[in-house]
């Protein structure tokens, strides 16, 4: 699982010579892995989902069923790889003493966010290549680069100041330092990222479900 092996890399020793990454007060290893859960779950939601349709023209010619189904299943169905890696996360948790404190409660919060995205992104994604069939080779590279742009490895206090605006706007800044702020600070999510993260995801599941819907009728001429 690309997950594990990321964490694998991880969790490795520090090169020698003592190099040491700010990690917010968290082991270095968890600090990675909160960023790692949520990333690869987009990912993984993402790329399925980009497919969904396109794989499914045989069932879509026997059988009239809603068509947006099809990427919102695929979304569901990583749900049960978030299970898996957040086992891992909790293992990790365990080994180094880590446990959940009252800001927890603010988990909720984040997963309809994350889950808001994740529904948006799939419809279109799954859209874009029913009608760009090259968008399907494009997106691993898309993800790519979105994974650099992303702080997966670092803290997002590490981005400069002229770029910390627009970082502020990549909705997966805001849901890993949120998820790192409840699960190892004790705290709630930073406002000032949560803000434009609510936002861009809310609005990026309105605009995906609105273009899905509108083009319901012209997905079957184009499979």
């Amino acid at each position: 699982h690309p997950f594990a092996i990321r964490l694998f890399f991880a969790t490795s020793p520090a090169p020698v010579g003592g190099s040491s990454f700010p990690s917010a007060g968290a082991p270095y290893p968890l600090f990675v892995a909160a960023g790692l859960v949520p990333w690869s779950l987009t990912a993984l939601a993402v790329s399925q989902s980009a497919h969904a349709v396109t794989s499914a023209q045989a069932l879509l010619k026997r059988i009239a069923l809603p068509r947006i189904l099809l990427p919102l299943s695929a979304v569901l169905a990583t749900l049960v790889d978030l299970g898996a890696m957040m086992a891992l996360l909790g293992g990790l948790s365990v080994c180094y003493r880590i446990s959940l404190s009252w800001a927890s409660g603010w988990l909720f919060l984040l997963l309809v966010t994350h889950l808001f995205l994740l529904v948006g992104l799939g419809c279109l994604a799954s859209l874009a290549n029913v009608f760009l069939r090259d968008v399907g080779q494009a997106i691993p590279l898309l993800l790519q680069l979105w994974f650099f742009a992303s702080p997966v490895f670092y803290s997002s206090s590490w981005v400069p100041e002229r770029a910390g605006a627009l970082s502020r706007w990549n909705p997966m800044t805001g849901l890993i330092e949120g998820y790192r702020a409840i699960l190892f600070q004790g705290y709630p999510p930073p406002l000032d990222l949560m803000a434009p993260t609510v936002l861009v995801s809310v609005g990026t599941c309105l605009v995906g479900i609105a273009c899905f819907q509108i083009s319901q009728g012209i997905i079957a001429d184009k499979l």
